[in-house]
């Protein structure tokens, strides 16, 4: 029986659309390796098949897997659209994996910028095309997104911009754009567990066709697995008439070395138009947590943590709503 810690094959690069096979470099002299360890370092989930049967490795984790009977290759796919690496680390009987099965640093479970999305993308409206799609993948961990967006030449028309989940369906950012904005900045929820991407979508209704220009990033939960709570169920908030632009608090700010872990919200109001939309908001920032329209009353929040309060918005007409948010009060996570 052999001991040690495994022999080790890689970095593998990532780039674009990946499906790279990994041979087994014990194969040789009449043995073959009975388990191998994937330290995944990329920011995308990684999955590799062996003998068929596929196995997923979480960005920035390692997981040891069973090795295909008799020494086979192993193939591991990929979607990283930023590059990244990983490592194979090939162990025999008896061996064991040099670092533990879980995320390769604590930190990085609880909050820090991973770059999902590339850079900025450009995209000229023309006469024959007045809408325009585009989707992007997201890591199953991610529950923030950042969109700058800078619009030109919209004229007499308008944009909207539309954000939804590709398997949920949810929209997490709708907003129509009457004139040209340079520079727009909105922060918005997403569920990454259940959307594995997720889909932009412009709409332009005027006669002449402005250029759009936008930027994606993601941001992972603050949320980590030993937060401590101190209280927690939901909280009704109540509107009567109120006029556009009116901000009912849901949840006061929660005070001192004290956070909201957002599970998710839903609205009784009837929502019939594109423009008659609420938003789910920081009480004092302003910044957009998730939004309430014809397509979707309220949705999951995948535990997103916020040290302010929180309110509801209401955009375009007079409205009488109440507004249901399931949280958590806990002591604010350690970021490190």
């Amino acid at each position: 029986m052999a001991s040690g810690t495994g022999l080790t094959t890689g970095p593998y690069s990532l780039s674009g659309t990946t499906t790279i096979e990994l041979d087994d470099p014990n194969a040789q002299g009449g043995q073959v390796s009975q388990t191998v360890q994937i330290q995944n370092q990329s920011g995308v989930t990684l999955t590799v098949y062996s003998a068929g049967a596929p196995y997923t490795i979480p960005a920035h984790q390692a997981t040891t897997i069973p090795t295909a009977v008799g020494g086979q290759s192993l193939t591991a796919v990929s979607s990283a659209t930023n590059g990244g690496t990983f490592t194979a680390v090939w162990l025999l009987s008896g061996q064991s994996p040099p670092i533990p099965d879980g995320p390769l640093n604590p930190s990085d479970a609880v909050g820090y910028l991973i770059p999902i999305f590339p850079g900025v993308t450009t995209h000229v409206f023309t006469v024959s095309s007045t809408v325009f799609t585009d989707t992007w993948p997201i890591d199953y961990s991610v529950q923030q997104v950042n969109l700058n967006l800078t619009l030109t030449g919209v004229g007499a028309g308008s944009v909207v911009v539309k954000i939804e989940g590709v398997t949920s369906g949810q929209v997490y950012f709708l907003k129509t754009y009457t004139s040209s904005v340079a520079n727009a900045y909105s922060t918005f929820s997403v569920f990454g567990s259940a959307d594995s991407s997720i889909k932009i979508t412009f709409t332009n209704t005027g006669g002449t066709f402005p250029t759009v220009r936008y930027q994606l990033t993601a941001t992972e939960s603050t949320a980590s697995s030993n937060d401590v709570v101190l209280i927690g169920g939901t909280q009704l908030a109540t509107a009567t008439s109120i006029t556009p632009g009116t901000t009912v608090t849901a949840l006061v700010a929660p005070g001192y070395n004290l956070a909201y872990r957002l599970h998710s919200w839903t609205v009784n109001k009837a929502i019939t138009s594109t423009s008659d939309y609420l938003t789910l908001q920081g009480l004092t920032t302003g910044t957009i947590l998730d939004v309430a329209t014809t397509y979707s009353t309220g949705k999951y929040l995948g535990g997103l943590v916020i040290s302010e309060g929180v309110a509801i918005k209401n955009s375009a007409a007079t409205v009488t709503f109440q507004a249901t948010v399931a949280y958590d009060l806990i002591i604010s996570p350690i970021i490190s």
